[in-house]
């Protein structure tokens, strides 16, 4: 994680981010070097896990808003492809 932080300083230090970044977050303005950068993360850091299996798909009348082909239902040109889908037991590998 410590490589992590060091690499985002260098990439949002490029000219290109000049004036989006006004200053340092309140909570992180005494991290300075690496020691209190280790001392930070140690604190602040947590595990989070990116919730899966939270959209059903199913078939073209179900209730839930995905089609078989991984479409959202009722919007043109958008597929969900991600580990927050899960298959329906009703669903065979036809529809």
């Amino acid at each position: 994680m410590l490589d992590g932080v060091k690499q985002l300083r260098h990439f949002l230090s490029a000219s290109p981010w000049d004036g989006y970044f006004l200053a340092p977050h309140e909570d992180s303005k005494h991290v300075t070097d690496e020691a209190s950068t280790e001392s930070y993360l140690r604190e602040q850091a947590t595990a989070i896990r990116h919730p899966t299996g939270t959209v059903a798909m199913g078939s073209e009348d179900s209730d839930s808003p995905l089609n078989a082909d991984l479409t959202l239902k009722g919007v043109t040109g958008l597929r969900i492809v991600d580990a927050s889908v899960f298959v329906r037991k009703s669903l065979s590998i036809e529809e």
